[in-house]
């Protein structure tokens, strides 16, 4: 175990990166302020939709990932019970 962690510290990066697709219609996140300014962030569409890379420290950039998820979960919540409500 102990040298698992001596390697993955040896391949550890200044820098990450994810990536999350989006729907265009969701494109907003970009602006709601979630994405602190020490995350950089650049934005790739494709016929699928809309591709967020988050570029920064780990930690940060995880954060930011998990807190975008999160407000797609509570804005699909929403658009699926206003659905559900009107049948």
């Amino acid at each position: 175990m102990r040298k698992l962690i001596e390697r993955a510290l040896k391949n550890a990066k200044e820098e990450y990166k994810v990536r999350i697709l989006v729907d265009p219609e969701e494109s907003d996140i970009l602006d709601s302020g979630i994405i602190p300014k020490t995350v950089k962030t650049n934005v790739y569409r494709s016929p699928l939709g809309i591709y967020i890379e988050l570029i920064g420290k780990a930690e940060e950039v995880m954060r930011t990932e998990i807190e975008i998820r999160r407000a797609l979960i509570r804005d699909y919540t929403k658009t699926s019970q206003k659905a559900t409500a009107k049948t």
